[in-house]
């Protein structure tokens, strides 16, 4: 498989799943370390002033969403223990969403924290990027000593 099909299924699973499948993903095909995760942060990058603009326009869509989905874009951060807690912390509380490679964190989660806090727009931008690069180099090398420790493991009890 070519370099440029692998970076393109490794940016779908990024978009359409979330960080650990993604890396998961780049790692399955082979994908270099310093290529993917400059694509994967790159992904992030892109999503950043659509979900912004999301945010800000949710008003026009709300009336199209189904009345549960609507309710999750009027409630604010502050409204649940976990949204208190990083609302508390400002623009480190936005990085450590940021940086949360499983369900309830990442890109999107913390983008609506940092809009609810109404954080300086720029500021927020190095948060929720740093919080992603620093997501993806955690979860980068968890998955690739679970992947050696795999193949080790298939190694050794191949020769068995």
């Amino acid at each position: 498989m070519t370099l440029t099909r692998a970076s393109l299924i490794v940016a779908a699973i990024s978009v359409l799943s979330n960080r650990i499948f993604a890396v998961g993903g780049g790692l399955w095909l082979h994908v270099p370390m310093l290529w993917m995760l400059s694509l994967l942060v790159a992904v992030d990058i892109l999503q950043i002033p659509f979900y912004f603009w999301l945010y800000e326009n949710s008003q026009l869509f709300l009336s199209r969403l189904p009345a549960r989905w609507g309710e999750l874009f009027k409630r604010g951060p502050q409204q649940t223990a976990v949204g208190r807690w990083t609302a508390s912390l400002g623009g480190l509380g936005v990085f450590l969403v940021a940086a949360l490679p499983a369900m309830g964190g990442g890109m999107w989660t913390a983008i609506f924290l940092a809009y609810g806090l109404k954080l300086n727009r720029k500021l927020s931008y190095l948060w929720l990027v740093l919080g992603s690069a620093v997501s993806y180099i955690a979860t980068y090398c968890v998955l690739d000593a679970v992947f050696a420790a795999v193949r080790d493991l298939m190694n050794y009890f191949g020769r068995v």
